[in-house]
């Protein structure tokens, strides 16, 4: 079944590689990365670990890469027309140009709002699975951002936040 998946957290562009990786066994599909977190490296590794053949399935992933937010949103809209049925599309940090504090905070929902109405269309058709990450401290008001893609999407997985460990300082004596 087609629906939107949503994977949020810090580190989930290696998750989001490997996936893509092994996607790319089945069939093509596409890689759009929002936030300039598509490490070709690791998807070359990941690919040799887990076939003989990586040049083959690294030509299944057509790869897109945006700046801004504005990108992004003429990127999926073209998407609709150029995916065929089925085809998956995964999305690295779809709401990092959307934070971007150059744009202004109306025209960032605008835009975004823009971009799930996009992912909604792609998701009745193919599986989109989408990575994102919460607002740096200095824009908090981006929040509604997050919770509006998570509160749209079939499931979400939340990445675990790492444990805090207090360092202390040893004495001298």
């Amino acid at each position: 079944m087609n629906q939107l998946m949503v994977v949020v957290g810090e580190h989930t562009s290696g998750r989001m590689l490997r996936l893509a990786a092994r996607a790319a066994l089945l069939q093509p599909l596409w890689l759009l990365d929002g936030g300039n977190r598509a490490n070709a490296y690791l998807l070359a590794k990941e690919l040799r670990r887990v076939t003989n053949q990586p040049a083959v399935a690294l030509a299944a992933i057509h790869i897109s890469r945006v700046f801004t937010c504005h990108q992004l949103v003429t990127l999926l809209d073209e998407m609709r027309s150029r995916t065929t049925p089925g085809q998956p599309v995964l999305v690295l940090e779809l709401t990092a140009t959307f934070y971007d504090e150059s744009v202004p905070f109306r025209e960032s929902r605008r835009l975004f709002q823009n971009s799930l109405n996009f992912l909604l269309e792609l998701s009745r058709r193919s599986p989109v699975v989408v990575s994102a990450r919460p607002p740096a401290t200095v824009c908090p008001e981006r929040m509604v951002l997050l919770r509006q893609l998570c509160r749209l999407a079939a499931g979400v997985w939340q990445e675990a936040q790492p444990s805090v460990r207090t360092m202390i300082q040893p004495t001298f004596l």
